[in-house]
């Protein structure tokens, strides 16, 4: 059933939205980082220790910001998907960054879909631009819209996208 409608999406229109989403966005922004340590690793010389860092929530925070979104009518997972696009704008010291995303990549418009067997997953690109003169919640607002737009065309492979638009290469490093 899941390849009979994937047979039936319109390929074009997939084609022609995500050409919309990714117009103007050049290409993949490592994290300076990850550079650094490549580029020294290289030389011979490894100055600096990549560690992993994790900051829990606290239940209290985590509510806050429930109710944060849920006053604002978005999602807690576009603010999260914001506050990355926000920090790795940040330190890639750019506006437009692009990130990926794995989401469900199951068809609501597919009946039975929830109760199919099988791995759907698919990872995404997602794109955040940064715009200073937005206020907080627009900026989220549009985000959101944004995220429920691309869930339309989820479908759509990330390899068919990195050979569409990235000559097979990633299209991201996050």
């Amino acid at each position: 059933d899941y390849i009979a409608w994937l047979n039936q999406q319109d390929t074009a229109k997939a084609e022609s939205f995500w050409q919309s989403y990714l117009a103007g966005w050049d290409e993949p922004i490592p994290l300076p980082i990850i550079n650094h340590k490549a580029n020294s690793a290289k030389n011979g010389l490894v100055t600096e220790q990549l560690t992993e860092q994790q900051r829990p929530l606290s239940a209290k925070a985590t509510q806050k910001l429930k109710a944060f979104a849920q006053t604002h009518k978005v999602t807690l997972n576009t603010v999260v998907q914001a506050a990355l696009g926000l920090v790795l704008s940040r330190y890639c010291d750019t506006p437009d960054v692009v990130f990926g995303a794995t989401c469900a990549g199951r068809p609501t418009a597919l009946a039975g879909a929830l109760s199919m067997v099988g791995l759907f997953i698919n990872t995404l690109p997602v794109r955040v631009q940064i715009e200073r003169e937005e206020t907080i919640v627009d900026w989220l607002q549009k985000l959101s819209i944004q995220q429920a737009v691309t869930t339309e065309y989820e479908y759509v492979s990330l390899r068919s996208l990195q050979a569409t638009f990235n000559d097979g290469n990633s299209l991201f490093d996050t």
